[in-house]
């Protein structure tokens, strides 16, 4: 469903998202350690890659979370370097 290249991110990576095609919104969102929100963006079902790029994030471990119509189906770690 969902994998983050390169891991760790040291500039750009790219999620890449793998989805049956189906009816419905998907979501991507980028979560910090506190909990917090960070991004959040609608993705398209299918096959599809999104452009992460670190830009102002401190280092520290994130959560990608992919949701479609507001349940989770896929999580990954994301380490993000200095």
């Amino acid at each position: 469903y969902l994998s983050i290249v390169p891991n760790p991110v040291t500039g750009i990576s790219n999620i890449e998202i793998n989805l049956p095609e189906q009816n419905g919104s998907a979501k991507l969102i980028v979560i910090n350690s506190a909990g917090q929100k960070v991004m959040e963006q609608t993705v398209a079902t299918g096959q599809s890659k999104v452009q992460f790029s670190k830009g102002r994030l401190p280092a520290g471990l994130y959560l990608v979370n992919l949701s479609v119509d507001g349940q989770t189906v896929a999580a990954e770690k994301m380490m993000v370097m200095e």
